[in-house]
């Protein structure tokens, strides 16, 4: 049996299990081993079975050996991790190498260095905490935009005799090449183009809708959509690259939704509800409803400011840092001195991390492969925008490519097992309500997520090779 002794450093946060191991208790395996080697390989030269053992040593001795080591080691190190209950993070390291070979066998000496995590408790969390909750206001000038906005998305017809254009009008116009403010005698055109008042550029857009139909303008085609570059092309439709950037505009057409009439069934239909047929009922109602759209948005603050609260009331997990950073940089950054700021941000994705799996023990939060599954599905349903059953046979062989990649199959994992957690934690903190309007939330929103995202997303570039699954 080989000799096993450890040392734990409660200052830096690791132990390091050393473990001898004689020549005579590896070397059986390794004989034994390349016997079935001599009975199985098949090599040119050599009949089944034939193969000199001097010959199969040369070729497969030392890999067979370093094999046969590494197994005996595994061994010993994870008896040594279930005993010992250490919160480990990181992989195990170890400190030296040996020099035994298939050619000069002898007694090997590792030590394996661990990083662990100390037992804690989690801190912060009481019902004496009340962390801000927002109920999203709707004033009547938002509403009234909205009633506007949907009676005309759901419209089918269109006032007739539109001489002006508005916003939100359909217009159509006939291009034509000129050049100075004169169509060429030659000229390239295009009739119905449509222009997309929201594309084009400011300073034409004001000009558009000052314009009446039939009016001529002179334009830069660059102008009637910002969005594109070879507009030129996409306008004339030839092909042809020397002409100049320069059109006149003819408005041909002007198309105006007609809005639906305020009836009820408008808002019977506006709201999925056969018994509204007042009109004060419905505002009320339409105005409850943007307000519960908000719901999602509110509930991922409210979740936030759990988090934030719980990582500044526990901002004293001891991680092994210094252990944490030779790992990334020789097991993920080829020897590369890692950066402060990634670094930093790994360690703090490291510590919510370990925050996550006591507060899942203690709250009894588990994740079953179904539940790992169905948030699969959802996304598959929810990026096509199709309506369909998540659990429809058409996703089946995406949701099992999914489910085989490791990766993606952790992300989704710690989606879930942090939204079910979240469900937990929010009736563990008080609420402190506060009404706030659309504009203060989206301030808020942004707050917590838009600037900090564009931090994280730019450590997560630096970070891609680092989160690896044996990292977190």
């Amino acid at each position: 049996m080989p000799t096993l002794n450890h040392v734990i450093n409660e200052d830096t946060n690791t132990a390091v299990l050393s473990i001898e191991l004689k020549a005579a208790e590896y070397l059986p395996k390794v004989e034994k081993k390349l016997k079935e080697y001599k009975n199985k390989v098949q090599l040119k030269g050599f009949r089944n079975g034939e193969v000199p053992m001097s010959f199969l040593k040369a070729k497969f001795g030392n890999s067979i050996l370093s094999e046969e080591i590494q197994g005996i080691v595994n061994d010993e190190l994870s008896a040594f991790l279930d005993q010992s209950k250490l919160n480990v993070v990181g992989s195990p390291m170890p400190l030296n190498k040996y020099d035994a070979s298939i050619q000069k066998p002898q007694d090997v000496k590792l030590d394996i260095e661990i990083g662990f995590i100390p037992q804690f408790e989690v801190k912060g969390i009481s019902k004496e905490y009340a962390l801000p909750f927002y109920t999203v206001s709707i004033d009547d000038q938002t509403l009234d935009k909205e009633i506007d906005s949907q009676r005309k998305k759901r419209s089918s017809e269109f006032e007739s005799d539109v001489n002006d254009i508005q916003e939100g009008d359909s217009v159509s116009v006939t291009l034509s090449e000129s050049e100075n403010g004169t169509v060429k005698s030659e000229a390239l055109s295009a009739e119905s183009v449509i222009v997309n008042l929201e594309n084009c550029s400011e300073a034409l857009k004001d000009r558009l809708l000052k314009a009446m139909i039939g009016e001529k303008l002179t334009v830069n085609l660059a102008d009637l959509d910002i969005k594109t570059d070879d507009t030129k092309i996409n306008y004339y439709g030839s092909g042809v690259n020397h002409y100049s950037n320069e059109a006149e505009a003819e408005i041909t057409e002007i198309k105006r939704i007609k809005k639906r009439d305020l009836n009820a069934d408008f808002f019977k239909e506006l709201l999925q509800d056969e018994t509204v047929e007042d009109y004060n009922v419905f505002r009320e109602r339409l105005r409850s409803a943007i307000s519960d759209s908000f719901s999602s948005a509110v509930y991922n603050v409210y979740n936030r400011s759990i988090f934030e609260h719980l990582m500044k009331h526990n901002d004293d997990l001891r991680l092994p840092t210094d252990f944490l950073k030779r790992f990334v940089q020789e097991t993920q950054m080829n020897g590369k001195t890692i950066e402060d700021g990634q670094f930093s941000e790994l360690v703090k994705q490291l510590s919510w991390g370990t925050l996550i799996n006591e507060l899942c023990s203690i709250n009894n939060v588990n994740v079953s492969p179904e539940d790992v599954e169905y948030e699969m599905r959802m996304a598959i349903v929810s990026y096509y925008g199709i309506q369909i059953s998540p659990f429809h046979n058409l996703f089946d062989d995406q949701v099992k490519k999914m489910k085989e990649d490791k990766e993606t199959y952790r992300k989704y994992y710690e989606d879930v097992q942090e939204s079910k957690l979240f469900v937990a934690l929010e009736e563990q903190f008080s609420k402190d309500n506060k009404v706030v309007t659309i504009d203060e939330f989206k301030s808020i929103y942004d707050s917590f997520f838009v600037k900090k995202q564009e931090k994280e997303e730019a450590e997560a570039e630096k970070l891609d090779s680092i989160l690896e699954n044996e990292v977190l």
